[in-house]
């Protein structure tokens, strides 16, 4: 119940000199390495070549004029192109490539970096992979680029949510696991994104992917989705080898139905009567959720002379996460609103207590932009100059409306009797039985909530949205319900100048001079603070306008509960705001 604003600007300037040492070994690796990072998908990855004899070509008689070579396309040459990755590479990386166009199988780009070694996820609360530990330590401490360039996060801190990138329309992600002269923006570990140049990729083409999804638990709730679908298209042409254009879009419309128990209190300190195998709070939840994600990429490639390249990438992702949570909560041995039937055991106790009412509209909406331009110019051979110029910003608001309901006036009126019992739920939680009353009957239930939850409002006679929550008089339980909007903005600019000077014959391979300054500006801002009915009334009655279809409470073996819309209930003008002034 607070509004938090940060704000933060940053200006930094690196200059740097990088080496690659190791002489001819190390300058066989560069060329390998180019090699392999340049090979379109049409070009096949040589492993081995064999003379007439059978042997490989390193033991083959120069005279023979008859090669034999071992070409591999798809998987196994998206397999065979990392790894070369990875041989050659001058520091420790792990490398994920694209088996085709469009090929990348994954739902995000989170789920593909999961399966790499030293990499782990972390799930949202929706159940989808997001943020990326490196190595065992924190999101916070790597750092995510596009093409090279540092990328504005929608995260209150700098964590990337993976989750925003959609597989389909990369062509490849190098992880950097140990530090890099030329990666100015290098943390502890660095992910580059890579989409594909279309020159490398040298011819045209036309990909189309399309999948559909659903969820066997079906729709739980009204207002839920079980179908989903991804659909990609990636668009490849070039002009007499001096103009490329890549185009890529994704759209994602996933669904994902969630049965979630939050049980509390097991062993509180707070309570030392109760026994340790009592839970004290129980929470029951159906949580449907519904992800939609567009996301475009664009690559320009202009070579006007064989010692002049211009390249210009553009991404960006449109996220819209809405979850709609509606359940039950009950308290038992905690806080004074329920009756012990009985003698309990460990995993069964009865009771009589006084159920909440929970009606939850969670919406996760972000923007990620960024575009990136890069020059090249070989002064002379061995020599080139790049200049770099990167742009980069996103925006998150995530808001969260509750609204809380229940039988009678602060707790007094104990309406339900329930048996828990562990294991006795779906999929292994605690299950309840011996219910007695009816969450459907209207004239039963109130809108305020009546678990002493929100209480210490000013009136709303006060005609003030933002009084400061405890100031005003007392008003038990004249709150209903809890509202949090969190808004972010990220964003980076980012340029640099780099001369490299290649060797041949030395125990130096190259040399790399550079100049990077960067300049990056976020705000934060979390206003929160709790939904009053003006009437102050708790037992205030549900009016029909905001009721949907019951929900199916079954797996938890509670009854049908009413399900009512946060959104409708909200707007409706019932409600006032308060916010709290820290």
């Amino acid at each position: 119940m607070r509004e938090i604003r940060r704000h933060h600007i940053r200006n930094a300037l690196y200059v740097g000199v990088a080496f690659a040492a190791l002489g001819a070994t190390s300058a066989m690796a560069q060329t390998a390495s180019q090699a392999a990072t340049t090979a379109g998908a049409d070009k096949p990855v040589v492993l081995a070549q064999a003379d007439q004899t059978g042997q490989t070509s390193a033991n083959s008689n120069p005279s023979a004029t008859e090669v034999e070579g071992v070409q591999v396309y798809g998987f196994r040459k998206a397999q065979a192109t990392a790894l070369k990755v990875k041989q050659h590479s001058d520091t420790i990386v792990e490398v994920i490539t694209s088996e085709d166009i469009g090929k990348l199988p994954d739902e995000s780009i989170a789920d593909s970096l999961a399966r790499l070694p030293g990499l782990s996820s972390q799930r949202d609360n929706n159940g989808r992979w997001q943020d990326i530990s490196v190595d065992g330590l924190p999101p916070s401490m790597s750092t995510t680029l596009f093409n090279g360039f540092m990328q504005a996060t929608t995260d209150n801190n700098r964590v990337t949510q993976f989750d925003q990138y959609p597989a389909e329309i990369l062509n490849q992600v190098t992880v950097y696991k140990t530090g890099e002269a030329s990666l100015t923006n290098n943390a502890i570990a660095t992910v580059d994104m890579q989409s594909l140049r279309p020159l490398d990729y040298g011819k045209t083409t036309l990909a189309i992917g399309a999948q559909g999804e659903y969820d066997t638990r079906g729709k739980l709730q009204p207002g839920a989705i079980d179908l989903g679908y991804r659909v990609n298209a990636t668009y490849i042409t070039n002009w007499n080898d001096k103009i490329g254009l890549m185009l890529g879009y994704s759209h994602m419309l996933a669904p994902n139905q969630i049965y979630a128990q939050h049980p509390y209190g097991f062993g509180d300190a707070q309570y030392p009567t109760v026994p340790d195998y009592l839970v004290t709070g129980l929470q029951d939840q159906v949580r449907s959720d519904a992800l939609t994600r567009d996301g475009f990429v664009a690559t320009l490639q202009w070579k006007p002379t064989d010692r002049l390249e211009f390249t210009v990438d553009g991404f960006m992702s449109d996220y819209d996460d809405h979850a709609i949570l509606r359940g039950d909560e009950i308290q038992t041995a905690c806080c004074g609103n329920a009756t012990l039937i009985g003698t309990p055991s460990p995993g069964v106790s009865s009771w009589i207590v006084a159920p909440q009412i929970l009606n939850y509209d969670y919406d996760d909406k972000a923007k990620l932009r960024s575009v990136d331009f890069t020059a090249k110019y070989d002064l002379a051979p061995g020599w080139r100059l790049t200049a770099d110029y990167g742009y980069s910003d996103a925006n998150r608001t995530n808001q969260r409306i509750e609204l809380y309901s229940g039988f009678g006036t602060d707790g007094s009126m104990n309406h339900s009797t329930a048996t828990l019992t562990s294991g006795a739920g779906a999929e292994g939680m605690i299950g309840i039985s011996n219910w007695s009353e009816s969450f459907t009957d209207l004239s039963n239930i109130a809108l305020g909530e009546n678990l002493n939850w929100e209480q210490y409002y000013p009136p709303a006679s006060a005609g003030v949205t933002d009084y400061p929550v405890g100031s005003g008089p007392i008003v038990d339980n004249g709150g209903a319900g809890y509202f949090q909007a969190i808004h972010s903005d990220d964003v980076i600019q980012q340029a640099d100048v780099r001369l490299n000077h290649e060797f041949t014959g030395f125990f130096i391979s190259n040399v790399e001079l550079g100049v990077s300054y960067n300049v990056r500006h976020k705000d934060y801002l979390d206003n929160e603070g709790v939904e009053a009915l003006i009437s102050q009334e708790e037992s205030q009655s549900i009016p029909s306008s905001f009721l949907l279809a019951p929900t199916n409470m079954s797996a938890f073996g509670l009854p049908d509960t009413i399900s009512i819309d946060p959104v409708k209930a909200i707007a409706s003008g019932q409600y006032a705001y308060f916010q709290n002034i820290p």
